[in-house]
């Protein structure tokens, strides 16, 4: 395989996360930092549990599959994936060429637990959507095991009610929870990660 190498958005920390705010929860001044800096990784997909699209898809595998690798970066305080762009096909496409990375920051929250924000810009045509999305990673020897919660539309009610959770939209036709606090955030990661829901994915760092 080639070393070609693609700034490019991240898979693993993408939109699949729907709890989101409009303003940034997490700065580097007050970020965790759990990944080595140039380390080289490579993405997985749990078969069991993944909805990505059918171009990802398992067929008909079991256990973790190899979606993509390449080496992470570290750019004004912010982590960064570089993915090597023969890894996976998508990043062959004009939209995946010229995309600019996220910016990833993470909040430990206990027991070897992140949050990872993804800050995904501002994305044209779509200005009502949130810019910040948040997911739950945990950090299991070399690997980080990745987490992508669907918001609730009437599960997580109860998150509004409680504070936990500013509101639930829905500007493109799916729920997004809307949050404004880290600490709601995390209660609402751990009772979900008590549910004994495996990881998404997971990147295996060397």
């Amino acid at each position: 395989m080639g070393r070609g190498r693609l700034w490019a958005a991240a898979l693993a920390f993408g939109l699949a996360a729907c709890f989101a705010s409009k303003a940034p929860l997490i700065q580097p001044a007050n970020a965790d930092y759990p990944l080595v800096r140039a380390a080289h990784f490579t993405e997985s997909i749990n078969c069991a549990a993944s909805d990505l699209p059918a171009a990802l898809a398992c067929d008909g595998k079991v256990g973790y599959r190899q979606i993509a690798a390449g080496e992470i970066a570290v750019q004004d305080g912010r982590y960064l994936l570089v993915y090597d762009k023969d890894s996976n096909p998508v990043f062959a496409l004009p939209a995946a060429r010229d995309a600019k990375p996220p910016a990833l920051l993470f909040k430990g929250i206990g027991a070897d637990g992140y949050i990872a924000e993804v800050d995904m810009g501002v994305q044209p045509g779509a200005e009502e959507m949130p810019r910040y999305f948040y997911t739950l990673v945990r950090v299991a020897g070399p690997s980080l095991l990745i987490y992508k919660y669907t918001c609730e539309e009437n599960g997580d009610l109860k998150y509004v009610r409680g504070g936990q959770l500013a509101a639930i939209e829905s500007p493109i036709g799916v729920p997004i929870c809307q949050t404004t606090s880290l600490a709601g955030l995390a209660t609402i990661f751990r009772e979900r990660l008590a549910n004994g829901a495996p990881p998404d994915e997971k990147l295996e760092l060397r």
